[in-house]
């Protein structure tokens, strides 16, 4: 696991890149594929299947994950 946050870490503004770094290691995509492609299927207007694709992208406050559709349409899943 990772050691705790001191104050000198606050300052280390590379800190958080890492932490989120190490979270994506850890998990498994799967589960997490499986309930939102299926909730984002409902949620298209033709109610199409879609598949995720690449790996989460984030900023300093967003994470996103690209979703492609059987018809090749893409949309970004934008969680905050």
């Amino acid at each position: 696991m990772y050691p705790p946050i001191t104050s000198f870490d606050i300052m280390d503004t590379n800190r958080p890149i890492e932490l989120v770094h190490g979270v994506q290691k850890q998990l498994d995509p799967a589960p997490f594929a499986g309930h939102v492609t299926g909730w984002i299927s409902v949620l298209h207007p033709e109610k199409l299947e879609c598949r995720l694709e690449g790996n989460f992208l984030h900023g300093s406050y967003n994470l996103g994950q690209k979703l492609r559709f059987s018809d090749g349409s893409a949309w970004l899943l934008l969680m905050r």
